[in-house]
């Protein structure tokens, strides 16, 4: 099956939905709020590379990869609602504040970059949902011309990603300290909804008996 150009919006769409800039950018500055500027568009640019090159790498490998490893994206989804929920429950409860406190540019690089992978990249910028719509995708329209496309959509997708972060920069800004903290305690209940929503996904798509 060729890909066509309404295909290719439908997908650009569903990418969109699952990826909220209004909802990101709140959650994105009360994790790296916190940090200068040129850290914050230093994270914003490596979360634009990971991110694509993950995408990337989920529509050209990713479900040989799955299959090869025996993993099921249920078994990501629990896993990953497991990891967020260690992460944001401390968040949420205003408890991370010593993290925050200064030290040398070696202690900042190593905060920062302990956040990439959660919550910045998964679930907040890409979760199961995103890594199932790419697979999927890749799976129904399979020529090299349509993996190529669904490639270049990716990539798009990341740099809107990116752009999103480096504007919520700016917008953190505005907020001031104790906005912030309304932000962050705010962001970690959602996040730990979200985190017990993926567990009970995960246990639903490992477990289907219990949903019946």
């Amino acid at each position: 099956m060729t890909m066509t150009s309404g295909d290719v919006l439908l997908f650009m769409t569903g990418l969109l939905t699952l990826f909220c800039p209004p909802v990101a950018m709140p959650m994105y500055a009360s994790v790296t709020g916190h940090f200068p500027d040129s850290t914050q568009r230093q994270i914003a640019w490596r979360l634009f590379v990971w991110i694509g090159a993950l995408m990337v790498g989920a529509v050209w490998g990713g479900q040989f990869l799955l299959r090869m490893l025996g993993l099921t994206l249920g078994a990501l989804t629990l896993t990953g609602g497991l990891v967020l929920c260690l992460w944001s429950i401390p968040m949420m409860r205003g408890t991370n504040n010593d993290e925050r406190q200064g030290g040398t540019v070696k202690l900042e690089y190593a905060q920062w970059r302990s956040f990439i992978a959660v919550p910045l990249i998964f679930p907040l910028s890409i979760g199961s949902a995103v890594v199932s719509l790419v697979i999927t995708t890749a799976t129904r329209f399979h020529t090299v011309a349509d993996l190529c496309t669904i490639s270049i959509v990716c990539v798009l997708h990341a740099g809107v990603i990116g752009l999103t972060y480096v504007f919520s920069g700016t917008w953190c800004k505005r907020l001031g300290e104790i906005g912030m903290t309304l932000i962050e305690r705010l962001s970690g209940i959602v996040l730990t909804a979200i985190a017990f929503q993926m567990l009970a996904q995960g246990i639903r798509e490992l477990l289907p008996g219990l949903a019946s």
